[in-house]
């Protein structure tokens, strides 16, 4: 999220992989004041990077986003027993792995593709 928020009018939406930077202030408001859709995913037993950092981020983002009224809540999806390779499941083409528990499967790259900038 750091890169992107460093350059939030080149994004229009992002998918981070298990996220290592901290809920940063300036980081957050690039993100939020750009309106810029998030989906984070993180394995539940990640050993190198703690799931509770993605789950920081997201719940920073969403405090200021109640703020915004046109960005959309940022969502997570966490993978139990997953450790840090979190982003094969992320990443896989069949949505009932990307997200298992969703009324509406779709893969990151058919959601990413559903963004763009004006």
């Amino acid at each position: 999220m750091g890169l992107c928020s460093g350059h939030p009018d080149k994004v229009a939406a992002i998918v981070p992989v298990c996220g290592a930077s901290g809920a940063d202030a300036s980081k957050i408001n690039a993100l939020v004041s750009n309106q810029i859709p998030i989906w984070a995913f993180h394995g539940t037993n990640d050993g190198i990077v703690p799931a509770h950092t993605t789950l920081n981020r997201i719940r920073g983002i969403n405090e200021h986003q109640a703020r915004s009224d046109n960005m959309p809540k940022a969502k997570v999806m966490l993978y139990p027993n997953v450790g840090h390779n979190s982003w094969k499941q992320a990443y896989s083409p069949d949505p009932t792995i990307v997200a298992p528990v969703s009324s509406e499967p779709i893969i990151a790259y058919e959601w990413l593709l559903q963004h763009s900038k004006p």
